[in-house]
């Protein structure tokens, strides 16, 4: 547990970090639970390997609502909202697949970005994807504008 070794420093950690980290701390997990995890994490893996045969790439909305303003969620980070903000990116992030977000359109103001899961350690097929999606410079969509 590399936390351990900072607890005199808690104060080095945001405190949304810090009571996920405390919390973590006091989940014992047995190697049996972890191999279940391992096994299950290599299931998701090829599941999204079969899709991803078939597609350059898996889009989806990066969060399943616009972006919240910051004063209706700070200090409230372990709230409700967190959840609705990161489930989206749970299956990349469990499966270990690259994933970026690009920004979309805006609601009230605010950014709504879409996701884009790639292949398993094929990050810069992923990031050249994305700026060809998003018309970054040196992209064919930026280059023929």
């Amino acid at each position: 547990h590399i936390h351990l070794r900072y607890r005199d420093k808690w104060d080095l950690y945001f405190p949304d970090v810090r009571r996920l980290v405390e919390r973590g701390l006091q989940t014992i997990y047995s190697a049996i639970d972890y191999l279940k995890a391992l096994s299950a994490r290599e299931e998701v893996r090829q599941e999204l390997g079969r899709i991803l045969k078939r597609y350059d790439a898996l889009a989806t909305p990066t969060t399943l609502i616009p972006a919240p303003k910051i004063d209706d969620v700070l200090g409230r980070e372990d709230g409700p909202v967190r959840g609705v903000l990161t489930y989206e990116t749970l299956y990349a992030s469990y499966a270990g697949a690259p994933a970026i977000s690009i920004p979309a359109l805006k609601i009230r103001g605010l950014p709504v970005g879409v996701q884009i899961v790639g292949m398993v350690s094929r990050d810069a097929d992923l990031i050249e994807l994305a700026k060809r999606i998003s018309g970054q410079p040196g992209s064919p969509k930026a280059s023929s504008q």
